[in-house]
């Protein structure tokens, strides 16, 4: 099921036309949250770093139920390292619009909540467009 799940996403991601061979750094982070700190308080500096040459983010909150106040949260939280944040689910243009942002951008940041509504999410912004619905 786990193996399904990932080779989805996969598929997606390559659909779209990010290049998993053309990433130069990853930080993956299996939580948002540690006990007592705030939002990503926990990962900050590791954030910092990865994004000390950056100034702009995509945010992808498709898992969220709430992708608005998501982004909103993420803009908060990279307001003081400078960085802009472009919510995906928010963005003007469709799948083509959604595989240009993901192209062009500096930085890619998925946010966690249901996987399911995350992949469901991301079949209908990719459907019919140059993605081709692969997810």
């Amino acid at each position: 099921m786990i193996g399904q799940k990932l080779s989805r996403a996969a598929a997606w991601v390559t659909a779209i036309g990010w290049r998993p061979d053309e990433m130069t750094d990853a930080l993956l982070l299996s939580n948002s949250r540690a006990p007592g700190q705030g939002y990503l308080e926990h990962a900050r500096t590791e954030i910092a770093g990865l994004l000390a040459e950056r100034q702009r983010l995509l945010f992808i909150a498709f898992a969220s139920s709430e992708p608005d106040r998501y982004a909103q949260l993420m803009r908060e939280v990279m307001a003081p390292l400078r960085i802009t944040v472009e919510a995906a689910h928010a963005m003007a243009g469709g799948p083509a619009g959604l595989v240009d942002a993901v192209a062009k951008a500096e930085a890619v940041f998925v946010g966690g909540g249901n996987s399911f509504r995350l992949l469901r999410r991301m079949r209908a912004a990719t459907r019919d467009g140059e993605a081709g619905g692969q997810a």
